[in-house]
């Protein structure tokens, strides 16, 4: 009886021990880890494929690796459409990964509110969705069990209510599946497959 009470205390110590050590984790630490992201745009249907550590995605017609796009019949180079801005831009990545810790994730019961205005490189960020229809410096980001962004909302102008802009889902896959996945893709662009 004994053995199994210093057995049950250990257990208890060694999972007091890693909730510790697991409380300075960042939400960016966690989605890097994720790695392999879909990432879906619900008002226009857009839907992308994402690599974060081979900095590849692909979908909507297009395939890209760093600052390399690939669509129809072409193949060329533009930082302003590459992998990096697409991370920033579309993905709002310095937004969803802004040195949240998971601590203030749970404590929020998975949901955060956060005023980017005060934040300049942010704020641009949601300056480019106002012409989009939306309205104002708040944004509501919602989080899995996993600590990671599951969607980002917006106010819209028309209605005054919160509007999923952005929706993330984390694929469990392997780097030779993902880039199988994106030579496939790549290939069917190259074809012209999506022509009409």
């Amino acid at each position: 009886m004994k053995k199994i009470k210093i057995i049950l205390l250990l257990f208890i110590l060694m999972e007091l021990l890693s909730s510790c050590s697991n409380s300075q984790t960042t939400v960016k630490e966690k989605i890097d880890q994720a790695n392999y992201v879909r990432v879906e745009f619900p008002q226009s249907g857009v839907i992308q494929y994402v690599d974060l550590a081979a900095k590849r995605r692909y979908g909507n017609e297009t395939g890209a690796i760093r600052d390399t796009i690939y669509a129809y019949q072409i193949v060329f180079h533009n930082k302003f459409m590459g992998f990096n801005y697409f991370k920033r831009k579309d993905m709002l990545y310095p937004i969803i990964t802004d040195n949240i810790r998971i601590t203030e994730v749970r404590k929020s019961k998975y949901i955060i509110v956060k005023d980017v205005k005060n934040k300049a490189n942010q704020k641009n960020l949601i300056d480019i969705w106002h012409g989009d229809g939306f309205k104002g410096y708040k944004v509501r980001i919602f989080y899995n069990h996993d600590y990671l962004p599951i969607k980002v909302q917006l106010i819209s102008k028309e209605t005054s209510k919160w509007t999923t802009i952005i929706k993330y889902s984390y694929l469990h896959i392997n780097h030779t599946e993902y880039k199988d996945n994106w030579n496939k893709y790549v290939k069917r662009v190259k074809s012209g497959e999506f022509e009409d």
